[in-house]
């Protein structure tokens, strides 16, 4: 059996977990970690044979054959700058050929792209997915982004555990057509926000979105870097036109409570606060149909300047929208699930996922607690799947209220001193203005 054809023979076994977790069952903690070892021995097969920058690294460490799932979690985790290890200069000069001449180095996919003649970010992420590979992008404060490749398969795994969160959320396909689906995104595009919008509009009989066109990897970067001439277009259908876009939002609420309809919104928190602020200024209240739900994401890190806890926030929702039922999840661009939040205020780490913590020399510390987030990701086909992120969290084994088991991460997530924020929830700040 090849090294992705074991690899792969972990992701139905994992899916079945995941299933019986969902529904608050119990699982065996042993059963679980012996899949993700056998998945992380499988996987460094697989990259040590197909992606040059990993082969390097293993061979430099004499750990091309380990087949201790440990050590290879402890000495070939990448982090996040490793989807940005190009050089930021090549895009400004258009050089789209060792733009794609990295992507081979850090991806399994073969490229077979000519991209002598593309002359933008967008275009080049056109030509690859025609060639049957998808790029979905984040961007930090510093408007270097990230690339993350996805082949077929790995797309498939994203959408459908995405598809899964939404499903328990949403109580099933036949209850999700009911709701209103406003959704404080745009409506397309490569970025992890977008595409969780586009999940939601796709089970749902009518949808608002933010902006009602797709959001570009060339005009975030612009955004970013403060770029007024190559922003100027993407700066007025965002910034400058976002208070009659807020104003359309608030048009799809009113219609939902005209019409009895559940509304389900989506977004980041800042952009909640904003919404609840613009009708506290002018004292409206929105009864919305007992049944709408929010469902925040893109995180708390970019809540930067908003003097606004998180208690503060739900208490604004009830009291201007009139929903109570809020949710919360934690992701990143580089994994292939989300961790829900419970109502005891706990992120949850599905069993599709295997989760440590590591120190500050980024070594895997014992047991569990404090530190440096990191993961092994069984579905993560195309580019190296064990990942250190720039977020401190605190891991627990211990038995949450909730009721489901296994991990999950409590007290809190901050973003590491020295780390940029990026994500979700920083790409929407950037066209806030």
């Amino acid at each position: 059996m090849s090294a992705l054809d074991e690899l792969k023979a972990t992701h139905a076994p994992l899916h079945e977990l995941t299933a019986t977790w969902q529904d608050g069952g119990q699982i065996s903690f042993d059963e679980l970690r012996a899949l993700h070892d056998r998945a992380v021995v499988a996987a460094h097969r697989h990259y040590c044979e197909t992606i040059a920058s990993y082969r390097t690294l293993a061979s430099d460490l004499a750990l091309t054959e380990c087949r201790d799932a440990d050590v290879i979690r402890a000495e070939l985790s990448s982090t996040d700058d490793a989807f940005k290890s190009y050089d930021d200069a090549w895009i400004d000069a258009g050089d789209y050929t060792a733009m794609t001449d990295w992507l081979r180095s850090v991806c399994s996919t073969p490229i077979t792209i000519d991209p002598t003649s593309i002359t933008t970010i967008q275009e080049w992420l056109d030509a690859l997915e025609a060639a049957g590979l998808k790029l979905w992008f984040s961007s930090g404060t510093s408007g270097h982004l990230s690339f993350v490749p996805r082949d077929e398969l790995a797309a498939r795994s994203l959408d459908r555990q995405i598809a899964s969160l939404m499903g328990r959320v949403l109580r099933g396909p036949a209850a999700a057509a009911r709701f209103d689906a406003v959704l404080m995104s745009f409506k397309g595009g490569r970025q992890g926000l977008a595409s969780a919008a586009d999940k939601v509009a796709s089970v749902t009989n009518r949808q608002t979105f933010l902006y009602d066109f797709a959001i570009t990897p060339d005009g975030v970067r612009a955004a970013a870097k403060g770029d007024p001439a190559a922003a100027a277009d993407f700066r007025r259908r965002t910034v400058d036109e976002l208070p009659e876009r807020y104003e359309a939002i608030l048009q799809a609420l009113r219609r939902s409570a005209v019409d009895g309809r559940p509304a389900l919104m989506l977004g980041a928190p800042f952009q909640v606060a904003d919404i609840c602020q613009r009708l506290e200024q002018t004292g409206e209240r929105l009864s919305l149909d007992p049944g709408s739900l929010m469902f925040l994401a893109g995180g708390w890190k970019s809540f930067a300047g908003v003097q606004l806890s998180q208690p503060e926030l739900l208490a604004l929702v009830a009291d201007r929208l009139g929903i109570t039922r809020v949710l919360e999840s934690y992701g990143m661009t580089e994994c292939s699930t989300q961790m829900p939040m419970c109502e005891h205020g706990r992120f949850h780490v599905p069993p599709t996922l295997w989760p440590m913590v590591v120190d500050e020399a980024l070594r895997p510390i014992d047991g569990h607690g404090r530190g440096r987030f990191g993961f092994s990701d069984p579905f993560a086909t195309c580019f190296p799947g064990p990942f250190i992120t720039g977020d401190e969290v605190e891991l627990t084994l211990e038995p949450c209220a909730c009721g489901l088991s296994g991990f999950s991460l409590v007290g809190g997530i901050r973003r590491l001193p020295g780390r940029e924020v990026k994500g979700c929830g920083g790409v929407m700040a950037s066209v806030r203005g």
